[in-house]
């Protein structure tokens, strides 16, 4: 007479294959995610910054307090203000400061040659100068948004 073994269970074999297959799909969705993450921060620091521009372009074409308006772009503070322009930003009446997100910042290249402070003239809405702003991922430069204002006052992203 013979008698059988049953063996019930899994291998340690089985165990590590299955613990290997869910690390894997793990590190995947967790890379996916991250960069999501970062280029919903880019976009959203992109809408935000062109809400502002336009904000201040609306405030300088209406006259409002009767001055020019403007955005200045801080690249050491990581931050950008509107001001009501009295001679530049250096003798400015700052209305509202708005820091960008720990994951991003502008590009110092972009902010070179003027395009760091966008005034807006009175009536026409236009400014002195052409300007590309770029809102760069902080770990990967090659992750970025750009945001374009032209003299005539049009901005783009």
């Amino acid at each position: 007479m013979k008698i059988s073994k049953s063996y019930s269970g899994f291998s340690l074999i089985e165990i590590l294959l299955v613990v290997s297959i869910l690390a894997i799909i793990s590190t995947s969705v967790f890379i996916w995610f991250s960069n999501y993450q970062r280029q919903t921060e880019i976009e959203s620091a992109s809408k935000m910054i062109i809400s502002s521009l336009r904000d201040a372009q609306s405030r300088s074409i209406s006259g409002k307090d009767f001055m020019k308006w403007g955005i200045f772009f801080d690249g050491t503070g990581n931050k950008f203000i509107l001001f009501r322009d009295e001679g530049g930003y250096a003798g400015a009446t700052i209305k509202e400061e708005t820091y960008l997100s720990s994951y991003v910042e502008f590009d110092s290249a972009s902010l070179s040659g003027g395009c760091n402070e966008i005034i807006f003239e009175k009536i026409n809405g236009a400014t002195a100068q052409n300007c590309t702003i770029k809102i760069i991922d902080k770990s990967d430069n090659a992750n970025f948004s750009g945001i374009i204002i032209t003299s005539s006052g049009l901005i783009s992203n």
